[in-house]
């Protein structure tokens, strides 16, 4: 029987409302995002109206707590509590289609370390991780990525679907068990053995 609440909702005009602690989604998630990958591999693809790829967000970091992002849906980088966390900006960056920006404006003075307790989540779309955008930063990185938490954790990984990335303007170490910054394979591919 599963698999057909999607489709029953649509066709009864009720898949865009609210429920339970859930926002009303917007008309157009009627219809599913094609994959960059597939728009890719054939050019006779568009993208489904509303998945806009020209207007790449923004999301600036102002905490270095861990926090999830605690709604994928609003395009806001806020882990609950009105702040916005590298964790959450990734998920943010990696929920809305196109390339995305994170920038950095943690207050006070810096270096400002974020230390993880987990590994991060994959980057699946292309972002800029800029660090230089941290106002404390004069030429020398201000931002640190510290792994000591984590155990067989990668600081960053940047997935083969997330290639022209750019990581620039952080101090990334401490994973002693990982890489700092990992480039390959999609999550999928790594785990499906």
């Amino acid at each position: 029987m599963g698999g057909y609440r999607r489709q029953d909702l649509i066709r009864f005009g009720k898949f865009g409302e609210g429920w339970t602690n859930h926002d009303a989604s917007e008309s157009f998630r009627e219809l599913f995002l094609i994959p960059q990958v597939l728009l890719d591999l054939n050019p006779f693809l568009n993208q489904n109206p509303g998945y806009d790829e020209s207007s790449n967000p923004t999301f600036t970091v102002n905490s270095t707590g861990d926090g999830g992002d605690s709604n994928l849906t609003d395009l806001t980088c806020d882990d609950g509590s009105g702040d916005c966390t590298l964790r959450a900006a990734i998920e943010q960056a990696n929920d809305k289609l196109g390339a995305d920006n994170i920038n950095f404006d943690i207050p006070g003075t810096g270096p400002h370390t974020i230390t993880p307790a987990t590994e991060l989540p994959i980057i699946f779309d292309p972002v800029v991780i800029d660090g230089t955008t941290e106002p404390d930063f004069n030429g020398t990185p201000m931002v640190e990525l510290d792994g000591s938490q984590t155990s067989g954790a990668n600081g960053l990984w940047i997935s083969a679907n997330a290639d022209n990335s750019t990581i620039r303007g952080l101090v990334i170490n401490g994973f002693a068990d990982e890489a700092g910054i990992h480039l390959g394979a999609s999550w999928w591919s790594h785990h499906r053995r």
